[in-house]
Formats: C-alpha cells, structure tokens, sequence
C-alpha cells in the first residue's frame, strides 16, 4: 500500500471520526433535552383550562411533552404581565403570551370573550414553537433560519397578510425576527411547503385545525374593519352628495319662496284682475314647484338620516374593536 492511499485512508478514517462524534454530540444533546422535558412534565399538574387548551391544539407526543415540560399557566392582566415583565413591550401589537427561555416558562393570557374563542389556543401553540426554536442545536437552528428567512423573502410580496403581520417584529433583530416568523407560519399560514409541513409536523399533529382557529377569531376583526371601511367610503360619498343637494334645493327654496313674494304682490296690485287665466297658471306652477320642492326636501333628510344610521354603526364598530381590543391588553 503506497504512502499516498494510507494518507487517504488514514484522511477518510478521521473525517468519518470527526462525523460520528458530531453526530453522537447531537444525540446526546437531544437525548440531555428530551430527558430534562421528562423531568420537568412530570412535576407539572395543569389545571383543568389549561388542559383544554394543551387537548385542542392537537399535539403529537413530542409536542405534548414540551408543552407540559414549561409548565404554561394562564393569568390574568395583573399577574401575566408581572410573568411576562422581561418580553420586549416595544413592538406594536398585543402580548398575549411569553416564552422565557432562561426558566423555560410559558406564560398565557387569560382572555374570557367568546368571540375571541381560540386565542389562547393559538398563543399557546406560538409559545410551544418558541420552546422548540430554543431546544434546536445551534447548527440546525441557524441553517433552519436561512431557510425560513429565505423562503419568507420569497413569498411576503404575494402575501401581504403575513408581510403586514411580521410588521409587529420588524424592530428586533433578525434571529429573533426568525424566531417569531418560525411560530407564526407554524401557527397561522394555512399553506407551507412540504418541508415546513415535516418540520411543525414533530409537534403539531393538526397544524392546520390550530390556523383554523386563527383565522376564526381573526376574522372577526377582519369583518369589522372591512365593514368599517365600507361604510367610511358610502359616507364620504353620501356626505359629498347631500351637501351639493343641500346647497341646490336651498338655492331652489330661495327663488321659489321670491317668486311666491313676486306672485302674491302682483295679485294685490291687481295686475292679474283682466288675466286669470295667467294668474291660475302660475299659481298652478308655484304649487306644483312647491310640491317637487317638499319632497326634494324630504328625500335629502331620508339621505341624512341614513347617513346618521351609517354614523352610529361607525361608531359601535369602533366600540366593539375597541372593547375586543382591550381585552387583549395586557401591558397598559
């Protein structure tokens, strides 16, 4: 054997050395994880809310046993926000949960309303794919980000939904911007390509029945801000329209009400006393003005009271938003 090939041997031998020891290194990295998710499960007792919440989001056991190994608790404004004191309150939006990484705690807002059924489903299952980013070996981690970034890139002009969503995020830095885009496509993107599907799939076993719940209650704000817009649109018409009108029939009311003056006068200074027939012809005309004039007038206050209608609904919109949304504040 000639020095040359037992150099290459000898190569080949510690390359594939070098590979088993990375290899087990991860194993025993996994194994380190998932045994201390063991331990920490097993001491945790949920109540019975929370153990709702863990049975309808769908877990495979994988996804169960992380879940239960961060111990998640929901709380209500005062105490959730005293747990979740540490989570970067800058971004504009609501925080309805936390992932502490350092206790590997999950924090969960308590939040009542039924039309808002599925939040605290959907934020657990966010901070669950917190916990699993963290858990990733660095190596996996950074090359998974790579392609999430890329594959957001690709996908966040055709989808301006997720692109306005991530805007919540775009203040952090972009391995944290990674980690929130890695639990809201898990969460709340009906559609993934298939090796997003493989990757969700080793903890949610539905995925899409916890985007189902999503876009339930997302859905209700999307209806209530395009009903908003709609009747925010038919009003700046309206509105253009019954002030044209308004200006048009005041003008008519003007002229009709000195023509009526102009009439009456002439009656009195007899200038009609050898043509009746003229007198009856005009005072027919005036009537008939007056007639198209009162409904002209009742159509406008028609128009304005509808507008008035439209008003009103604008704002018990803007109540109800506002109702739902402060039931989603936490942090004020």
């Amino acid at each position: 054997m000639s020095s040359k090939v037992r150099k290459v041997i000898k190569r080949a031998f510690w390359l594939t050395l070098v590979s088993l020891l990375i290899a087990s290194g991860v194993i025993a990295y996994i194994n380190r994880v998932e045994i201390q998710n063991r331990i920490n499960a097993a001491n945790y007792h949920p109540d019975e809310v929370m153990l709702n919440v863990i049975e309808s989001i769908s877990l495979t056991d994988k996804g169960d046993l992380l879940i239960r190994s961060t111990h998640p608790n929901i709380t209500d404004g005062e105490n959730f926000r005293n747990n979740c004191s540490k989570v970067d309150h800058s971004e504009n939006g609501h925080i309805l949960g936390c992932y502490l990484p350092d206790s590997h705690e999950i924090h969960l807002l308590l939040v009542t309303d039924e039309r808002l059924k599925g939040i605290v489903e959907v934020t657990a299952a966010h901070e669950m794919l917190h916990a699993a980013w963290a858990q990733m070996p660095d190596n996996f981690r950074h090359r998974l980000s790579k392609r999430i970034k890329n594959y957001y890139d690709g996908i966040k002009d055709s989808n301006p939904v997720l692109a306005e969503r991530m805007q919540v995020y775009e203040h952090l830095k972009q391995r944290d911007f990674v980690n929130e885009l890695h639990s809201v496509l898990g969460t709340e993107v009906a559609e993934l390509p298939d090796w997003l599907e493989e990757h969700y799939a080793q903890w949610l076993k539905n995925r899409k029945q916890v985007v189902e719940l999503y876009e339930n209650y997302r859905q209700i704000f999307v209806d209530l801000q395009n009903e908003a817009d709609e009747l925010q649109r038919q009003m700046k018409e309206q509105r253009a329209d019954i002030e044209a009108r308004s200006e048009a029939y005041k003008t008519a009311v003007a002229d009709f009400n000195a023509a009526v003056v102009t009439f009456n006068t002439d009656v009195e200074n007899g200038r009609y006393d050898n043509d009746r027939d003229t007198q009856r012809r005009i005072a027919n005309d005036l009537t008939q003005q007056k007639t198209a004039l009162e409904a002209t007038g009742e159509a406008i206050n028609s128009d304005i009271a509808d507008y008035e209608e439209k008003r009103q609904r604008l704002l018990e919109i803007s109540e109800i938003s506002g109702e739902l949304y402060r039931n989603l504040d936490s942090i004020d």
